[in-house]
């Protein structure tokens, strides 16, 4: 038996492919993911339950997530000017992202579920705060130099935002 699902990941579709796989023993589990073919694919033994998959497609997906956001940090911190001392991937509930009085930047690792300018936007937001750590009209005048579409990503996560923890 196989089963397909996708998942969209920084703007773009994942496959998830489950195979269940007769050789394997009836609770192993192994876990591939291929993102230039941008494929999670699964061999699933006869007696994985469903949440077994899912927690492990979640893992790949963090990892996947910790890549990107890093990256993409790196990138808009050169076009900022500023990058920070240290960049932590968490699974927050209540912040996209914060900005510590040291430098530190934590973002949620399900900002790779929302669509990238989306996602572009909260690192740009944090990159913001290493120059202005108030929300003064100078770091949203800031902001809106180095992100003019910001407003509307604002309003996206409040529309759209609480879909990214159905995941």
């Amino acid at each position: 038996m196989e089963e397909t699902n996708s998942i969209q990941i920084y703007g773009h579709q994942y496959k998830i492919i489950v195979k269940m796989a007769p050789h394997l023993q009836e609770k192993e589990l192994k876990v591939f993911a291929d993102k230039e073919k941008r494929e999670f694919f699964i061999l699933a033994g006869q007696k994985v339950l469903r949440s077994e998959l899912q927690k492990a497609i979640l893992v790949k997906v963090k990892q996947i997530a910790k890549e990107i956001l890093t990256s993409r940090t790196r990138v808009l911190a050169a076009q900022v000017g500023y990058a920070p001392k240290r960049l932590a991937i968490k699974d927050t509930r209540t912040r996209w992202g914060s900005c510590s009085s040291l430098g530190n930047i934590n973002l949620s690792w399900r900002l790779i579920l929302a669509p990238p300018e989306h996602c572009d936007y909260v690192i740009f937001h944090e990159l913001a705060h290493l120059k202005h750590h108030d929300h003064s009209s100078l770091f949203w005048n800031f902001l809106r130099s180095v992100c003019p579409y910001y407003v509307q990503s604002q309003h996206w996560f409040r529309e759209n935002g609480h879909t990214l923890h159905k995941i």
